[in-house]
């Protein structure tokens, strides 16, 4: 699940209509959705995303995500898109963040509509290809913002097949909307990476890279969420998101996508799950409390784990997004791994946060909260 805030004005005034379901057919639904589909949209949002935790041949701990988004609407016949592009890269060991985005013009990106094949400008290009007898990805993105210069050449090998979210990969969203949406959790990572003057080759045994796609009719305006991309040592892996209307601050939709150890894919509603948030931080730029300390518990499968930030100061582009640190029990038995979390709120009144609300007042923050509902 992943945002900007750019996209919201562009989808403002268009109507809303429940996509159809058609079976996911790859190769060519990895492919962009802004033409040949076999159902019609009014708009269109889609991303490609990649997180992951890196280890240099220096031994330096680095995590990093690259979403390129693209935005597409049907105007009498015509369809117009607008990519964007966001890039973040931590440094774990020094825990400094760096981020960089970049707005692109109507049509400016070349999305292929039948394989994965994607070119924007000199920014941006994922490629899927065979080398050696492998299928691998080749991501690469670059760009400048401020005095931070990022730019990321890698060569991802899937280490997993499609995970299809909500067993079929299509979800329900919020105003009789919905997602396509499918992850594959892991890749095996080599290439190199650049920060500022410094270039770093990429390590690929101790590292670990995770992949979205997702693309629906949704409105990005109506909901905020919490989203956990989750890998733990005994071989879980766990899609967890919940969504929230930003009307009434209510949580509304959610889901956990789990593959156990066995191997058994398990679908879990938000109604029968625990999220409990226990410590934040304070945006001081955008003024948004952001937990970082969260306890997910999901009783029917044995699953309860705490989600710790590494650091808080992750926020880069409007919303939190950064590397967590992963600790519990499956079926008693201690689990330690790590996640890629998203957290993204227009308010920091929302009702989810009142249980922190009595700490930040009795710490006289300064914080000014709007009213709790």
């Amino acid at each position: 699940m992943h945002i900007k805030w750019i996209l919201i004005g562009f989808f403002a005034s268009v109507a809303h209509a429940n996509l159809p379901y058609f079976p996911l057919d790859f190769p060519r639904d990895e492919a962009a959705h802004y033409q040949n589909i076999p159902y019609s949209f009014e708009h269109m949002i889609e991303w490609w995303y990649f997180n992951g935790k890196l280890v240099t041949d220096e031994g330096r701990n680095l995590s990093f995500d690259v979403a390129l988004f693209n935005a597409a609407i049907e105007v009498k016949g015509r369809v117009y898109t607008q990519p964007m592009l966001h890039m973040q890269l931590a440094d774990l060991d020094k825990k400094i963040g760096y981020g960089v985005a970049k707005d692109y013009l109507l049509n400016e990106g070349k999305f292929a509509t039948d394989k994965l094949n994607i070119i924007l400008k000199n920014d941006y290009s994922l490629q899927k290809k065979v080398q050696q007898g492998k299928e691998v990805y080749l991501l690469k993105a670059e760009g400048r913002q401020n005095n931070t210069v990022l730019k990321f050449n890698l060569t991802l090998e899937p280490q997993a097949s499609f995970f299809l979210i909500n067993e079929n990969g299509l979800m329900p969203m919020a105003d009789n909307t919905n997602s396509y949406y499918y992850s594959i959790p892991h890749f095996k990572t080599t290439g190199t990476l650049k920060l500022n003057d410094k270039t770093y080759q990429v390590n690929q045994s101790p590292g670990d890279a995770w992949m979205d796609h997702q693309w629906g009719d949704f409105n990005l305006d109506s909901n905020g969420w919490e989203w956990f991309g989750v890998r733990q040592n005994n071989g879980i892996v766990a899609n967890i998101f919940l969504i929230f209307n930003y009307n009434d601050n209510n949580v509304i939709g959610g889901l956990a996508n789990v593959i156990l150890p066995s191997g058994e894919k398990r679908f879990i509603s938000y109604q029968d799950m625990e999220v409990v948030r226990e410590d934040y931080w304070l945006d001081p730029a955008l003024s948004i409390l952001y937990p970082t300390t969260y306890k997910i518990n999901i009783p029917s499968i044995g699953l309860s784990f705490t989600n710790i930030a590494a650091f808080p100061e992750q926020e880069q582009h409007g919303y939190w997004e950064g590397y967590c640190e992963v600790s519990g029990s499956y079926n008693q038995q201690e689990v330690t791994g790590f996640s890629y979390t998203e957290i993204v709120y227009h308010n920091p009144t929302l009702s989810v946060l009142s249980g922190i609300e009595s700490k930040l007042r009795s710490e006289n923050s300064g914080f000014k909260f709007g009213p709790m509902r």
